[in-house]
Order: C-alpha cells, then sequence, then structure tokens
C-alpha cells in the first residue's frame, strides 16, 4: 500500500484531483492509520467484495473521470495523462490499459505473458458500441 501511495502521489498533476483509498472490511486499522500521513481520503467500506469498494469510491469521487488502481500496483508517472487523454473525445466513456505485476517471482506470473487489453466504451446518442482490441 505504501508504495502504491507514493506512485500515487508522483504522478504528474495529481495534485488537480482527488486521491481516494478505500479500505475494504478491515480487519483492523492498518490501512487507516497509514493512510493518516498522506494527502488522501480514507473511506472505510464494511462490505466485503472489490465491487462494493469500486462503487463506494465512485459513489464518493466529486470529479468528471474516475481511475482506479489497487493497492498492489504502482503506477509510471505518466499513467494519469495517459489514461486521461482519450477523454478529450467526448464519445468515451471508459478506457483501459496494461496491467503488468511489478515482480515476476512466482510461477503464475511468469507464465501470464505480456499482453495488452484495452476496450474503449463509445457513446452515441443513437447507440452504444463496445469495442475490444486484444493484442498479444
Amino acid at each position: 500500500m505504501k508504495r502504491c501511495l507514493e506512485a500515487l502521489l508522483r504522478l504528474k498533476g495529481h495534485e488537480q484531483g482527488e486521491i481516494i483509498i478505500v479500505d475494504n472490511a478491515p480487519s483492523d486499522n492498518r490501512t487507516q492509520t497509514l493512510v493518516a500521513n498522506y494527502p488522501v481520503q480514507y473511506i472505510c467500506e464494511k462490505r466485503p467484495g472489490l465491487n462494493w469498494a469500486r462503487s463506494r469510491a465512485a459513489n464518493e469521487a466529486v470529479g468528471e473521470v474516475i481511475l482506479f488502481n489497487d493497492d498492489d500496483a504502482a503506477p509510471t508517472q505518466e499513467w494519469l495523462d495517459q489514461m486521461c487523454r482519450p477523454f478529450v473525445d467526448n464519445q468515451v466513456a471508459c478506457v483501459t490499459g496494461l496491467v503488468m505485476p511489478l515482480e515476476m517471482e512466482t510461477q503464475a506470473k511468469r507464465c501470464s505473458s505480456p499482453m495488452v487489453l484495452l476496450w474503449v466504451i463509445l457513446m452515441d446518442p443513437e447507440y452504444c458500441t463496445l469495442v475490444l482490441l486484444v493484442c498479444l
């Protein structure tokens, strides 16, 4: 979590938005104690599950663009700009990018070859199109 927080705070332009930490069904107060040292908003979501945590974050967020990052991921400095850039087109409603493990210490991580999965939902008053592009 600490590595994730520090990476988020190094993002170019992060100060123009908000960082919300949702502690999902915690068994103790370690996360709350850790994030107290950072300029972030802490929320405790008592219902367990990633969907509950992300829904809670989306409900609490005040911005137009919502980006999700897990506590074991450390985005690159350009991540924020790269993820927000497609939204210049008002037909873009959702984007995602490459997610790679930080370390390849387990067999499972070594076997998951680099794969780019990019999907964009284009919104149009007449219809909605889901574009799925998978590059191996």
